[in-house]
């Protein structure tokens, strides 16, 4: 490049594409509700999902409600159904129930009689037919539905913790219905045990103990929630497309940008310069979940930031965002095209960091404030459903009084667990509010912003 190559651009290129596309599958104003058991309760795949749905689309307005209840099956889903899910008032609802629901107990070293055998069918039924029932109220309260199939219990991994024998089979099982009863219901149906199984298999080949499963080989790890988020996005058709851009020195001219606005071209030397505002932001990849991305092309196939600068001279080119260094390029691999989400250096990098924080935040007041409908299902069911902060904490607070006395074994563990619960009721409202506001920081901290690039030839 040559100063008679010297152009100062002022029209821009906006593209859009990726804004004509279904928004995983939410639309704005919607609530989102994911029923289940203790892998959505304590899950962070959902938390993964909203991540995405935040920084791809700032400008989205979607609520979460977490409906998952620790040791919980579908028949529970329906009993606190009137009082703990129909109140949330989801517009979009996800279901994953299986886990508890096989009955893990009557697998493993049970006897194979015909009496267990009979129990085991009689169970699956059971699972068909409360499922059914879940998916029926849902929809008469105008809920657009994602069924979920369960989540692998894994039986292969080669360490320590007893293997309770066809546990997995059954949840094949009931997989099998789930894929049945989203094709009858017309709902979004997400695979996540026929993947699972899969690449669990491939990570057992490599370490005969590795597992998305953690080792009480029921709930998923870090890693395992990472590859149910990815499989959600997957399913849902999620763009893969965080912005694209394509800059032709030569032509001085911009060839194309997609969701974002590019402009101000200025070439002159061996130093070209343009300014970049996008639509999106990339996703942000926490460390936990980096192992993840050995087994799901997450990055290649829904984190595309690709930046193209075609027709430069020979060489290597060190790219400034906003005056920062992101790294050193060759000619060869900008006119092919980088993916920038690849760059924890970016402005843009730092902004999603930011945001990723807020939502673990955010989740770790989800599972505090998720504590206390569990506690009231599973120890105050026989009071008046919503049960009120006052009768409550008085019953709860009387139950303490008997157990002060003991310092240790099951009562010890009760009676932490009745304190958990005393101090936090009386904040649940409170606690909602944090969330509330949390997210609010979160869609804030996610608004993309203007940037200047630079490229410059390094002699």
């Amino acid at each position: 490049m040559t100063s008679l190559l010297y152009l100062l651009a002022v029209l821009c290129l906006v593209g859009l594409s990726t804004r004509s596309m279904a928004r995983v599958p939410f639309e704005d104003g919607d609530r989102w509700t994911m029923v289940g058991d203790s892998i959505t309760h304590g899950g962070e795949y959902h938390t993964w999902v909203y991540l995405y749905c935040l920084t791809r689309f700032p400008e989205l307005e979607l609520s979460v409600a977490n409906a998952g209840n620790s040791g919980d099956d579908a028949h529970g889903a329906l009993e606190r159904y009137d009082w703990d899910i129909q109140p949330k008032g989801a517009t979009v609802a996800s279901v994953m129930f299986g886990m508890n629901d096989v009955r893990r107990e009557i697998y493993g070293d049970v006897p194979d009689t015909p009496q267990v055998r009979d129990q085991r069918i009689y169970i699956l039924e059971g699972y068909r037919s409360f499922m059914n029932q879940l998916v029926q109220r849902l929809r008469e309260d105008g809920a657009r539905l994602i069924l979920m199939t369960p989540t692998i219990y894994d039986e292969t991994a080669q360490h320590q913790t007893e293997v309770l024998t066809g546990v997995n089979g059954a949840l094949g099982a009931c997989a099998a219905y789930v894929t049945q009863l989203a094709a009858s219901t017309g709902a979004t149906l997400i695979d996540f045990y026929g993947p699972m199984n899969e690449i669990n298999a491939r990570m057992q080949a490599v370490d005969p103990a590795a597992s998305l499963i953690k080792r009480d080989r029921v709930h998923p790890n870090s890693v395992g929630q990472f590859v149910m988020a990815y499989l959600f996005l997957k399913a849902v058709d999620a763009p893969g497309l965080v912005s694209r851009v394509h800059v032709d020195v030569e032509q001085t001219q911009f060839i194309a940008s997609d969701n974002a606005s590019v402009g101000d071209l200025v070439a002159k030397d061996a130093t070209v310069s343009f300014t970049v505002l996008e639509q999106a932001i990339p996703f942000p990849v926490g460390k936990a979940q980096q192992a993840a991305l050995e087994w799901v092309p997450f990055q290649n196939e829904l984190n595309r930031q690709t930046l193209r600068v075609s027709g430069l001279q020979p060489g290597e080119y060190v790219l400034t965002i906003d005056g920062q260094r992101v790294r050193d390029f060759q000619a060869e691999a900008l006119s092919a095209g980088v993916n920038l989400a690849l760059e924890v250096n970016t402005p843009q990098a730092k902004q999603a960091a930011e945001v990723l924080k807020l939502m673990q935040l955010w989740h770790t007041k989800a599972l505090e404030y998720r504590s206390i409908p569990t506690f009231e299902f599973w120890n105050l069911g026989h009071m008046l459903q919503p049960v009120s902060e006052e009768a409550a904490c008085e019953y709860v607070a009387a139950e303490i009084e008997q157990l002060k006395e003991f310092t240790e074994g099951p009562q010890l563990w009760r009676r932490k667990s009745l304190t958990r619960y005393l101090e936090r009721k009386p904040r649940e409202a409170l606690i909602a509010a944090e969330m509330e506001n949390l997210i609010s920081q979160a869609r804030a901290a996610a608004q993309p912003q203007s940037h200047h690039y630079q490229l410059k030839r390094i002699e």
